[in-house]
């Protein structure tokens, strides 16, 4: 299903492309809400690369992708993907918002969940 979309995204033009890229988030998180979560991380990678392309990495709904993907990342055992991608939102955040606001401090807390999370698998292995 995935391919047919790709094809699809790879002949739009202009600003089109950033809604297939917003799709492509939507269909992700229809994903999760069935369980499909390796399918929400193609999708959503493939809305990261589109987002990126034409919004860049700044862009409310790129890092709004980024948000999503790093859950997935973070269901399917890739934390040190998931803290990546969270890091760069809160300092995306920070910078654009400032470090009292609430968004900026909600996903600083995610991020040190997930920091542990990863600190706690590791000393399992």
């Amino acid at each position: 299903m995935t391919a047919q979309y790709r094809r699809a995204w790879r002949h739009q033009r202009g600003g089109r492309k950033m809604f297939v890229g917003i799709a492509f988030n939507q269909m992700g998180l229809a994903c999760v809400q069935i369980d499909e979560i390796e399918e929400d991380v193609e999708l959503s990678e493939e809305a990261k690369c589109v987002l990126e392309q034409e919004c860049g990495i700044y862009h409310a709904e790129t890092l709004g992708v980024y948000n999503n993907l790093a859950g997935a990342y973070d269901a399917i055992g890739r934390l040190e993907d998931a803290i990546v991608l969270v890091g760069h939102v809160v300092g995306a955040r920070e910078e654009k918002l400032g470090t009292a606001n609430l968004d900026t401090e909600e996903e600083k807390r995610r991020l040190t969940l997930i920091d542990s999370d990863l600190l706690t698998s590791s000393a399992l292995r």
